[in-house]
């Protein structure tokens, strides 16, 4: 899973290709996930203001959000969205 700065992909072009295509829309993810050598993408937003301070992360390509990963031996499991 990559996640992309907020600001990524939202300049007036990025915008027009991106909401008026969808099937290019996927190829791009496509293409982008398979630069970065992941399977999955998602978009930073705005941490929300609520008293948990809940992530706004965004899928773009992929179900699920979920991340594993071992540091010193131990497993940790978060889900970024």
């Amino acid at each position: 899973l990559a996640i992309l700065p907020k600001h990524s992909f939202r300049s007036s072009n990025w915008l027009s290709i991106l909401s008026n295509q969808p099937k290019l829309q996927q190829q791009i993810w496509q293409v982008i996930a398979r630069a970065l050598s992941v399977n999955r993408l998602a978009q930073q937003a705005e941490i929300s203001s609520d008293r948990l301070r809940t992530s706004q992360v965004t899928m773009l390509l992929g179900e699920n959000g979920e991340v594993e990963f071992t540091d010193y031996g131990v497993k940790f499991w978060f889900d970024v969205t």
